[in-house]
């Protein structure tokens, strides 16, 4: 891609959420997908990272929405031929083995079939603020995307939260709807009989016949919804997506990200540290209540027209996460530190990975002697390790 000097972003707390003030510049140059470098360097097309430092920059347009500026316009490269179809924009592949597969077309207009139930039939508007809990599911990806065609603010949840934490978001943050799978439902009644400002209760449920008292059923919602709509339009430097701190020290504390420093500031973390193209094929082990999971996970691969790999495991297993990699064509595949130790115990003699090139990891260190393991059993010249801490 082809823009030009650095990008900085600059942080200030406004009450309890710490909001993103001001990220870089955007050139507004046009985009111009390089294909996949052979270089051992990078994929991506550079081969000096320093050079990449003093060039990079950014400039951040007026108005900048990530559905309609991205997923839409991938979808029509697309249709004109400028994207390989039989590569996925998204690919799911259940515990059970079931498979979906989506186009950045499919996406486009399921996402679109989505906004227009969550505006039309639930009454969500342009501002509103939506908590999502839901697993690794494709329902997850469709209702972030709606969420940013309707201008909402989104705010994921962690599956494994107590009724406890619950109760501190929902005061802290005040949504007006709340999108949940049926397993976490009765946890979710159990706090907000007190809570006005809520104002609609969809559940997502494997069937479209289940009832869920006081509960509206996703699917049944998505019946009958017109696929056209259209994008509200968002400020650069509104407010997109909120997510909570741990709460390692004291309460957990709202970060907010705009559509700009999350829509546009992983441009960086897919280019530079990801390393994606069109052509990638990229497996974030991340599960959706955390932050990683909205980088790793929707920005930075689909800002690049890369496939989101997605496996709807709930508990990670290092044999199973194995035999997903030498199965499946990714080249990518980010997972924290963890599970790369778990991974060098298991026979990795068993396994051929034909496909992967590029590992991540980050949150911690992970030391020299597994990096080698990993970097000798995976018996592939081409596969590059990098990592943050």
């Amino acid at each position: 891609m082809k823009f030009a000097a650095v990008s900085c972003g600059f942080y200030s707390f406004t009450g309890r959420r710490l909001v993103l003030k001001k990220f870089c510049n955007f050139s507004g140059a046009a985009w111009s997908l390089k294909s996949r470098s052979a270089s051992n360097v990078s994929r991506a097309g550079f081969d000096s990272y320093e050079k990449e430092r003093s060039t990079w920059n950014i400039t951040i347009p007026e108005k900048f929405n990530f559905a309609q500026d991205v997923i839409d316009v991938w979808a029509r490269k697309e249709k004109e031929g400028l994207r390989d179809l039989s590569i996925p924009a998204f690919w799911f592949v259940s515990e059970k083995g079931k498979e979906l597969k989506w186009s950045f077309q499919d996406l486009e207009r399921e996402t679109k079939k989505v906004a227009n139930m969550l505006q039309k039939k639930c009454g969500i508007q342009h501002g509103d603020n939506i908590i999502v809990m839901l697993p690794k599911v494709p329902e997850f990806w469709l209702v972030n995307v709606a969420a940013i065609r309707i201008g909402a603010v989104l705010c994921p949840a962690g599956m494994m939260l107590t009724a406890k934490d619950l109760a501190y978001r929902f005061t802290a943050f005040k949504p007006v709807s709340i999108i949940a799978h049926e397993s976490v439902t009765e946890r979710i009644d159990q706090v907000i009989t007190s809570y006005s400002t809520l104002k609609t209760k969809i559940c997502v449920s494997e069937s479209e016949t289940d009832n869920k008292e006081g509960w509206l059923n996703f699917h049944r919602l998505l019946d009958h919804v017109a696929e056209d709509h259209k994008c509200i339009e968002t400020k650069s430097d509104e407010s997109m997506m909120v997510f909570f701190t741990s709460g390692t020290t004291g309460q957990p504390k709202m970060v907010e990200h705009s559509h700009a420093s999350y829509g546009l500031g992983h441009l960086t973390t897919g280019k530079h540290f990801q390393d994606l193209t069109s052509e990638s094929i990229f497996w974030n082990l991340s599960d959706t209540g955390w932050a990683k999971t909205a980088y790793s996970g929707i920005f930075a691969p689909w800002l690049f027209g890369a496939c989101v790999y997605v496996h709807g495991m709930s508990r990670f297993s290092a044999s199973q996460t194995l035999q997903i990699l030498a199965k499946y064509p990714i080249d990518t595949f980010c997972g924290p530190p963890m599970a790369f130790r778990a991974m060098v115990h298991e026979d990795l003699s068993n396994y051929k990975f034909s496909r992967l090139e590029h590992c991540l990891s980050g949150g911690e260190a992970l030391n020299p002697e597994v990096l080698k393991k990993v970097a000798r059993c995976y018996r592939a010249e081409n596969i590059r390790m990098l990592w943050a801490n």
